[in-house]
């Protein structure tokens, strides 16, 4: 499709009005072309072609895929039921003050 104003050539996601670009609300597919195989979760290596399918398959096991703290060595998370000494002096200052009323 060819925009009457400008003479741009749109393709599929672009944004229909002048300047034309690349959409950033499109839609992400649930399908995975040629699969994937996941270990974790299961007796054998198992292949699948969806995201849904992987997660209804944990689902039927009982199982799902959720982030996790794993000690204080772990590098990827933080503890997120504890608060650092700095935040919570931070708090501390905040509640103490009192209303200029």
């Amino acid at each position: 499709m060819t925009c009457d104003r400008c003479g741009v050539e749109m393709e599929v996601g672009a944004w229909p009005f002048c300047p034309h670009g690349k959409g950033l609300n499109n839609v992400i597919a649930d399908e995975v072309p040629g699969g994937f195989v996941v270990e974790n979760g299961f007796d054998q290596p198992t292949r699948f072609f969806s995201k849904r399918e992987h997660i209804r398959a944990l689902a039927e096991k009982g199982l799902e895929i959720k982030a996790k703290w794993a000690g204080p060595n772990d590098k990827h998370l933080t503890r997120w039921d504890a608060v650092d000494a700095y935040t919570l002096a931070a708090a501390a200052s905040l509640v103490g003050r009192r209303s200029e009323r």
